[in-house]
């Protein structure tokens, strides 16, 4: 990793309730055993948001991530692990990144792209060039609909945007797939959660600063394949990540405490597994120091710790 980034303050969600939040598909293989069916009826009692249909992958399921440090292992869970980096909005980031892109110099809101509302949302479409000299193409639609006590709100991406100008707020962007984010419409076990099934290629943001900043080579290849929820026991998270410049990696937290009062420390284990198996154990008890007790295939490997400036 180039430089340490210290998580200052949690990352705020933009999105309210009951208006959004996202992401991670169980990958369950069934035989028809009895035992297999038991497992599959607890792993169905886990999750409390039905299971949303995204459309085929967008990524595949490789576990090729090279972690290099206990540095970089924290970085790329924070990547894909929703309030563990104020930094690092997680499954927020497409949204985050189509809000950037809507800035002055970059759109010209109402013809490129222009919007229009459907029975269920707003569409927005592009294939123009704005006047700041980016290049749009495909878009993006928003629907949402309120089932079951939950307000499910949907993000349709198919959204490139690639910029022709001296000086450009970032050089392209990328987007595809599909998010999904849920609130309930009342106070109980579910806080909010969602599934995701997304890809995001981002070059140039960093770069165009003369920042050097690890988000530069991470989210030039992201990606989000799964579930999460905040429920009243804490984070449940199983799916895919992919991390540019690290690989793709499983990721899994169960009970995973958020609201700890300490930015960047949550309290429990989070798993990911790449070329080899890691485990970040956070004790919030203990100093706010954004760091975790890291093993690599079982054998203790000293701390996983934000990156800082």
């Amino acid at each position: 990793m180039p430089h340490r980034r210290r998580a200052a303050r949690r990352h705020a969600p933009r999105h309210q309730a009951p208006r959004s939040g996202p992401p991670l598909l169980a990958l369950l293989t069934l035989c028809g055993c009895a035992g297999d069916k038991a497992e599959e009826a607890a792993g169905a009692a886990r999750w409390l948001i039905p299971s949303q249909d995204l459309g085929a992958p967008v990524i595949d399921d490789a576990q090729d991530a090279v972690f290099a440090d206990g540095e970089a292992a924290y970085f790329a869970a924070a990547q894909v692990v929703p309030g563990l980096d104020w930094g690092a909005p997680a499954f927020e980031l497409p949204d985050s990144l189509w809000a950037l892109a809507q800035g002055e110099q970059i759109a010209d809101i109402g013809s490129c792209p222009y919007s229009d509302r459907t029975d269920t949302g707003e569409r927005w479409s592009s294939d123009c060039r704005s006047r700041g000299g980016y290049e749009w193409r495909g878009g993006l639609e928003t629907s949402e609909e309120t089932v079951g006590g939950l307000v499910l709100r949907r993000i349709d991406y198919d959204l490139h945007i690639e910029a022709d100008v001296a000086s450009p707020s970032f050089a392209a962007l990328h987007i595809e797939g599909a998010v999904v984010f849920a609130y309930p419409t009342e106070e109980g076990e579910l806080k909010d959660g969602g599934q995701a099934n997304v890809r995001v290629s981002l070059e140039g943001l960093w770069a165009q600063q003369r920042a050097d900043d690890p988000r530069e080579s991470g989210w030039s290849d992201w990606a989000a394949l799964g579930r999460w929820e905040r429920q009243a026991t804490g984070l449940e998270l199983e799916g895919h990540g992919r991390v540019g410049g690290i690989g793709g990696f499983g990721v899994a937290a169960s009970g995973l405490g958020l609201d700890t009062g300490c930015p960047g420390m949550p309290d429990g284990r989070i798993a990911l597994n790449g070329v080899q198996a890691l485990t970040l154990d956070f004790d919030a008890s203990g100093a706010c120091a954004s760091c975790a007790a890291l093993h690599i295939d079982g054998a203790p490997a000293g701390q996983a710790c934000a990156p800082l400036p």
